[in-house]
């Protein structure tokens, strides 16, 4: 899986029981403010980093996966429940935790998407594009 030369990154749930990998350069970026997201994290938003799958990797049980939707699933640790990833199930990509790596400050937010189901209590980035739903894919 890892390419001669590439950018190695892992990550961890809360109790280390489902561990990633990942290699080379991720799609981006993103806070998502979407419900299900908050629901799901029980935070009023959530970081995610994208990669292609063919660059994620896992170590001892891989996450339990969840549909939260006709069109995707989300992972989470069978043993603490930690949030870890999300996936379209027609998709070629994986979003992770950014809190979950080791060194999360690697992937600072693209953009803020679903903004229009933030917690008005919580701060956009006035730096960063904001989109009241979901940005265009690719």
């Amino acid at each position: 899986m890892s390419e001669e030369g590439s950018e190695h990154r892992a990550g961890r749930c809360s109790c280390g029981a489902v561990a990633f990998f990942v290699y080379g350069t991720p799609n981006g970026a993103t806070n998502c403010h979407c419900r299900q997201c908050q629901s799901a994290s029980g935070a009023p938003y959530v970081t995610w980093v994208e990669f292609p799958a063919n660059q994620v990797s896992w170590e001892g049980p891989e996450p339990t996966w969840y549909a939260s939707s006709p069109t995707a699933e989300r992972g989470f640790c069978p043993h603490c429940g930690s949030t870890i990833a999300f996936r379209y199930t027609q998709g070629n990509d994986i979003d992770l935790a950014v809190v979950l790596f080791d060194d999360p400050e690697a992937f600072p937010p693209d953009d803020e998407l679903w903004t229009a189901s933030r917690r008005r209590w919580t701060r956009l980035d006035p730096n960063l594009p904001h989109y009241v739903g979901e940005r265009d894919r690719k």
